[in-house]
């Protein structure tokens, strides 16, 4: 259903503008068709005082509609674009963008394996054995046959922690049938406890693994980060330089439209005998210099269009052919710039490549703390309780716990490899990472700075430049305007009132490439100084 059809639906009547207007908004109105509806709904004395403008704004909403229709068609005619809306097709078409948001997922499923190391674990064994020998009495010298048969049961549960203290309690369960001693049962309750006294004793060294990860995770997210600050500034500037040949093909349009009238009214004055026919060549040969530059600028605008339409649609099956409007205008420039020392006091806290160096070098430290660690001896404490239950049933034994057996142990381990050239070299290499991560840090803000002054200095340069061009237009303008004064009172040759017209298209087509270029300076700075996304409003999650 057309919008037109939309605005005589029986549901809309009788609600309040708010509720018509988020209505719209479900249908899929385009932004410029709402802010119409708006206007005309929430002012009541606009359809007295404006008719004709009414009955206008209805006219540009149902043409915004149809527009937007014919855009979510497998072929649309044409598509309508804003800057903004650029960069979000963009986003959301870009292949590249969406595998690479897959990795800061990864990176966290690495981070919560890394912290299941310190999850407990259940463990359990079973197992069971005979044994048959002929065994000597050593008080009568008699030879006797004898079988054993032993079956146990085990089950516990272990928990490591970060502090290098591993904690391990067991109950098990043992029968045993012997052809001398009958059957007899035993059950035992036991805890363990280990302590690191030396390596692997600080939890920093024990969670080094779990922090790398959480660093990794974010330094994933400033990869992806960075990656869509780019294709931003790519979008960006191939918007504008599509703004540029279009608005180039336009002035051109424009100068060929004037130089065939003038051919013609050339023509006409040089058949009654006021002007000589020299002045007819000369118009020509300019209509056919004008003509020549129009293909070019054409051939631009197509090659210009195509870059674009490659950003926004990279997989898409809109036709290649289908024309893009542009709908952001060219912006005058700020009156004040910011100083350069802000850029870069601002780019050296958010650009993306110096937080994710600073996060390697964050994980070069944890390393170089492991690694420090690695070269201490290995000297445990371990301290082993029990207690045990003995009887004729199974039952029985476990009851018996509170007897007074039982079983204790304390002792120490200990082990150190001679040399240890191994564990020695690990730390050498973490320490020269981390010195040369320091080192490219260092380097990195310099080059940040480089950046920023460059495109800042680029910004200048091009605010500059507008105004320069403005006024050369100006003046340009008035110089045309004098030798066609002249040349009517005969006291200057057409010759110079083609100069002066081919003068006043090159400053017109200088002026717009000045203000595309400020549009372009704008964004390489913005992107140099890693804040493009926060000014353009894109979340990244």
């Amino acid at each position: 259903m057309n919008i037109s059809a939309q605005l005589q639906r029986r549901g809309d009547r009788g609600l309040t503008p708010a509720a018509q207007l988020q209505r719209r908004r479900d249908r899929g109105l385009t932004p410029a068709a709402i802010r119409t509806w708006r206007q005309i709904n929430y002012r009541p004395t606009f359809f007295l005082r404006n008719k004709l403008l009414v009955l206008a704004a209805v006219a540009v909403f149902l043409a915004s509609g149809v527009t937007h229709a014919q855009q979510t068609n497998e072929s649309p005619s044409s598509i309508t674009l804003s800057v903004e809306e650029a960069v979000m097709q963009a986003l959301q078409n870009n292949g590249e963008l969406s595998l690479r948001r897959l990795q800061p997922q990864i990176a966290g499923a690495f981070a919560a394996m890394e912290r299941g190391e310190y999850d407990p674990s259940l463990f359990g064994n079973a197992s069971h054995s005979r044994d048959s020998a002929t065994r000597t009495y050593a008080a009568t010298g008699e030879m006797r046959a004898e079988t054993e048969n032993q079956t146990e049961f085990e089950v516990g549960i272990e928990q490591r922690a970060p502090t290098g203290t591993a904690v391990t309690a067991t109950v098990s369960s043992a029968r045993r049938e012997s052809s001398r001693t009958g059957i007899l049962y035993n059950a035992r309750l036991g805890i363990s406890i280990t302590q690191q006294l030396l390596k692997g004793l600080p939890p920093k060294v024990n969670l080094a693994n779990v922090h790398r990860a959480d660093l990794e995770v974010k330094i994933s997210e400033h990869e992806f980060a960075a990656f869509a600050e780019a294709l931003v500034a790519e979008v960006e500037t191939a918007y504008w330089q599509y703004v540029s040949a279009k608005e180039s093909v336009r002035v051109v349009e424009n100068a060929v439209a004037a130089s065939k009238a003038k051919l013609l009214d050339i023509q006409e004055r040089v058949a009654v005998g006021d002007v000589p026919l020299n002045d007819a060549a000369a118009a020509a040969a300019e209509l056919g210099m004008r003509e020549q530059r129009l293909l070019l600028a054409q051939k631009a605008e197509m090659e210009r269009r195509l870059a674009l339409f490659r950003l926004l649609y990279p997989n898409h099956g809109t036709p290649l052919t289908t024309p893009i409007r542009t709908l952001s205008p060219l912006t005058p420039p700020v009156t004040t710039m910011d100083s350069v020392d802000d850029h870069v006091t601002l780019a050296l806290s958010s650009r993306q490549e110096l937080m994710e160096a600073r996060l390697r070098r964050r994980q070069g430290v944890l390393e170089l703390t492991v690694s420090r660690n690695g070269v201490l001896p290995k000297l445990e404490l371990f301290v082993t309780l029990g207690k045990t239950g003995y009887a004729d049933t199974f039952a029985d034994s476990f009851s018996n716990l509170n007897d007074s057996t039982h079983d204790a142990a304390l002792g120490v381990r200990f082990r150190h490899v001679l040399g240890n050239r191994k564990a020695q070299s690990q730390r050498t290499i973490a320490s020269l990472n981390v010195a040369s991560a320091k080192q490219a840090i260092e380097n990195l803000q310099q080059l940040v700075k480089y950046d920023v002054y460059a495109a800042w200095n680029a910004l200048d340069s091009a605010q500059k430049l507008v105004t320069v061009t403005k006024q050369t237009q100006m003046h340009r303008e008035t110089a045309l305007r004098s030798v066609q004064a002249r040349v009517e009172v005969g006291t200057a040759t057409g010759l110079e009132l083609v100069q002066a017209e081919r003068d006043l298209l090159e400053s017109a087509l200088e002026e717009v490439n000045a203000q595309v270029q400020y549009q372009l300076a704008q964004v390489q700075l913005y992107k140099a100084e890693g804040t493009l996304l926060k000014r353009r409003g894109i979340g990244l999650e």
